[in-house]
């Protein structure tokens, strides 16, 4: 895939929206972390004519320990990918329909090992829980819960 491709295109849009709502240098240092492990990752799961995405570096958490992950919202969809390992892991991805999300609970860690974290619990055909580190700003991280139900947890 290239340059020219205009999935690259769409999602290095998603990447740039991301960028403007985050802010800080921590969270930018994230998003290029995680772009050097996953970006191209995402580029079988979207499509040419895809608009108004956002980027987000996540934690997939699974019942043994969190995977490393970014998610790229659409209008219609949450695209998930993952890895197991920062080299060379197994790759993960998913898509949830919007439409097919019944909740989603949002859970704070205000403090101790895990302040600042917020949990999404995202009840779907395929359940889903995503924590979004504390260096994701708050304006990203609101705009990621656009137009979905949550309930604080």
């Amino acid at each position: 895939m290239t340059d020219d491709d205009p999935r690259m295109e769409r999602f290095i849009d998603a990447v740039q929206a991301a960028n403007e709502l985050g802010g800080t240098e921590d969270f930018q240092a994230l998003v290029t972390r995680t772009l050097q492990m996953m970006g191209q990752d995402f580029l079988p799961h979207l499509r040419a004519a895809d608009t108004g995405g956002l980027f987000c570096p996540v934690a997939v958490e699974t019942d043994r320990k969190p995977l490393i992950g970014a998610t790229v919202l659409l209008p219609d969809r949450l695209v998930v990918v993952w890895r197991h390992g920062f080299t060379g892991g197994k790759k993960g991805s998913t898509t949830v329909r919007l439409d097919q999300v019944r909740s989603v609970t949002a859970t704070h860690f205000p403090s101790g090992p895990r302040a600042g974290t917020r949990v999404l619990a995202i009840q779907s055909a395929e359940p889903l829980k995503l924590a979004v580190p504390a260096v994701v700003g708050e304006p990203l991280y609101l705009a990621l819960l656009k137009g979905i139900d949550v309930r604080e947890g």
